[in-house]
């Protein structure tokens, strides 16, 4: 259990926010998940966790 929190515990999500092109609009945003190895990848999986929508 420990080793499965360790693992999950490294992913990072970064929020990568973009200045205003126009007056008025709001700052785009774009949310990143860090690279994960594919036992993190089964464990977002196994647990219904959502991944951005952007993937870099």
């Amino acid at each position: 259990m420990a080793a499965l929190l360790e693992k999950l515990g490294r992913i990072r999500q970064v929020i990568n926010v973009y200045p205003v092109k126009r007056a008025g609009q709001s700052s785009a945003q774009q949310e990143v998940l860090t690279k994960r190895d594919e036992m993190q990848e089964r464990l977002i999986e196994i647990l219904g966790l959502r991944p951005p929508k952007s993937a870099v």
